[in-house]
């Protein structure tokens, strides 16, 4: 299998999206304006935790890298490295050696440049070098990249009378979806007010039970069969 070719910094899942919308589960059912704010309001909040964190660490990398970086250093403990030119180095562990060129960032195991973290392998060409890991970590790392992101301002939403909406979309008609209705039944259950508790398994199997009380067949009296029933006896018989 062909390693991929281009940066890819180690994230290859979308749990960044399916974290963010978890938050956004409460505001989904709002009308489309208290839900535009309600993402904001929780955009707002992240940039202040995220940044609040990034200012409380003194490392120079971020936490998720600087514990890969602490495993690879580990690893890189049990090789040997040799200078061959330059900035070139050749890396030797247990079965095999690997060739390292610090100046272009590269190890021969690809680690190096894809991840734009140093790998065990660069690691001990760097500590043969004299040279700090923090040099060959790619700036996105940095817990320094880190506060410049999340130090950008969320701003309000401004008065009505203030926002400044060209004349088409002012004149256009916007109207709603056609949304066709689902087969089955709903996948959720009601809106419940602030006094009501959550329907539990056992709440919606005893509803089911509650059923209305039989009647006679005989006499038509609810709460009594047609054993029970006193007018059995005068009941015709074929």
């Amino acid at each position: 299998m062909c390693p991929m070719p281009v940066r890819r910094y180690s994230f290859m899942t979308s749990n960044v999206a399916e974290a963010f919308n978890a938050r956004l589960l409460w505001a989904r059912r709002l009308p489309i304006c208290s839900m535009l704010e309600a993402i904001r309001l929780v955009i707002e909040k992240l940039f202040s935790e995220r940044l609040r964190a990034a200012q409380q660490n003194e490392k120079v990398l971020t936490a998720e890298p600087g514990k890969r970086v602490a495993i690879e250093v580990q690893k890189s403990r049990r090789y040997t490295a040799q200078r061959l030119s330059g900035r070139k180095y050749k890396v030797q562990t247990a079965d095999r050696s690997f060739k390292v060129d610090l100046e272009k960032k590269k190890c021969e195991c690809r680690a190096f440049q894809l991840d734009q973290l140093p790998c065990s392998h660069s690691i001990a060409a760097i500590s043969e070098a004299g040279d700090t890991i923090a040099e060959y970590v790619d700036s996105y790392y940095k817990n320094e990249f880190l506060i410049d992101t999340y130090s950008d301002e969320v701003n309000n939403l401004p008065p009505r009378h203030q926002w400044l909406v060209p004349e088409y979309i002012a004149e256009s008609v916007v109207l709603p979806l056609i949304i066709k209705g689902q087969s089955g039944g709903p996948k959720e259950g009601k809106h419940r007010g602030g006094g009501e508790g959550r329907s539990t398994q056992a709440d919606e199997s005893s509803s089911i039970r509650r059923r209305k009380p039989k009647k006679c067949s005989i006499c038509h009296e609810e709460g009594q069969s047609k054993r029970t029933c006193a007018g059995r006896a005068t009941e015709p018989r074929e």
